[in-house]
């Protein structure tokens, strides 16, 4: 993030509360386009995961008592909480050599992600026009590199009539065609952010320069909604499920993407329904909640220790709201040069800090994708492999119960780059950053 978009976003939303004051929606918006906190090079994958349903609890500091069970017994390396410093419970992930040891999170906690999630070049993929409209939902969704961009890959939910073979239920989306943005840029990237999938997981949206693309899964009718302006490259469905958000560095729009309705939109709006965002360099974040159309709510100041965020913010529906975090130098200096992790904060009380190994982990080691139950969050590490530091890296889905340490293992994922460095640009690749869509 430049000096410039940090200095707008600073004013736009300082530790003051959110209660009849203005966040300064164009600073805002401004500063969210800019980052483009999912651009990849061409040849990166994203993945995109539909979380589970839960209950709503009214105990954020507590586990919800709807929530299953987490024993000791349900992982093989057992990291409990270390320490509480500088207003976090302090946990540690574990180191990227042990991930494999990890005990499988519970079925009950991840009943649709199979242990791989993607597919190879060679893969044959059943397409949405050969197949007609389903009637299951989405899971997760992936991009597939063709001729001219990618199509959007579903994984679907193993509901009545699909197959239960793991490789079968994968759908391509051959009459979505996605074009990435920047391509006259050493810097080309595609905006698909962690809520691509409505919360009903039928509908799907993808902002596209120039406009939204939507489909819904069980009508298999492709719908066009253009926007006023060409440089839109963020966005995604609110947490009521009713409007899908887009962004670009000169403004905001809500939308019905398959009814082709725009409102444009003056205050702050986000599609999660938290956000924790950094106030200024090594002086903490903000955590901001969102209601069901995505205007903000209410805020709260987080600990000092937090810097820049790495991806997005994914709220549980307890209320928790995770994301990948870089630390201050204070907190450095205090972890023994520990940089970056992963933090989860509550609408009140104590957040928690899951702090990454200082040497291993590639910069921007944990990006949160969303959560398996109110109090687990699924996060992608992203390790960097023993031969050298710029590839190949190993992408793992993992999950993190925040309130009581517990880590475990949910599925490998693609990572999408080659030994050397370079970008897999194969036709027909699973293209590596790893996104998560939320239901309520």
């Amino acid at each position: 993030m430049s000096p410039e978009l940090r200095a707008e976003l600073e004013r736009a939303a300082d530790s003051a509360p959110l209660t009849g004051r203005d966040l300064a929606p164009a600073a805002w918006t401004a500063a969210r386009s800019a980052a483009r906190r999912h651009r990849l090079v061409a040849a990166a994958s994203v993945v995109v995961l539909a979380g589970t349903g839960w209950a709503v609890s009214t105990r954020l500091d507590q586990p919800p008592a709807t929530r299953p069970a987490v024993t000791p017994t349900q992982t093989a390396i057992d990291v409990l909480p270390d320490s509480i410093k500088g207003g976090f419970q302090i946990e540690y992930a574990v180191p990227p050599a042990q991930q494999a040891a990890l005990a499988p999170l519970p079925a009950d906690l991840n009943p649709e992600l199979p242990a791989r999630i993607g597919f190879d070049a060679s893969a044959s993929i059943r397409r949405i026009s050969g197949v007609g409209p389903v009637n299951t939902t989405a899971v997760a969704v992936l991009l597939r590199r063709v001729s001219g961009g990618y199509h959007p890959v579903v994984l679907l939910s193993r509901g009545p009539g699909q197959p239960l073979d793991d490789a079968a239920r994968y759908l391509e989306l051959d009459s979505v065609l996605l074009r990435p943005f920047g391509v006259d840029t050493p810097d080309p990237y595609v905006a698909l952010g962690p809520r691509v999938i409505a919360p009903d997981g039928h509908r799907l949206a993808f902002v596209q320069p120039g406009e939204v693309v939507g489909i819904d899964l069980r009508v298999g009718t492709v719908v066009r909604t253009p926007l006023p302006v060409s440089d839109a490259a963020a966005g995604g469905w609110t947490s009521g499920g009713r409007w899908f958000l887009a962004w670009s560095a000169s403004g905001q729009w809500r939308l019905d993407p398959l009814a082709q309705v725009v409102q444009p939109v003056a205050e702050t709006v986000y599609d999660g329904a938290g956000r924790i965002h950094p106030v200024s360099s090594g002086s903490g974040a903000n955590l901001v909640t969102f209601g069901a159309d995505g205007a903000a709510l209410d805020q709260r100041e987080l600990p000092p220790w937090l810097g820049d965020t790495s991806g997005d913010t994914v709220t549980s529906g307890a209320g928790w709201s995770a994301t990948g975090t870089f630390l201050s130098a204070d907190a450095q200096a205090e972890l023994s040069g520990a940089w970056q992790g992963l933090v989860a904060a509550p609408v009140s009380g104590m957040p928690r800090l899951l702090v990454a190994a200082a040497d291993g982990p590639v910069k921007g080691c944990c990006t949160a994708l969303g959560w398996a139950a109110p109090t687990v969050v699924l996060y992608s590490s992203a390790v960097a492999g023993p031969s050298s530091p710029t590839g190949p890296v190993t992408r793992r889905l993992l999950a993190w119960e925040v309130t009581s340490g517990r880590q475990w293992f949910v599925a490998d994922l693609p990572s999408g780059m080659l030994p050397n460095g370079d970008a897999d640009e194969r036709v027909g690749a699973a293209l590596p950053l790893v996104s998560l869509a939320q239901r309520p």
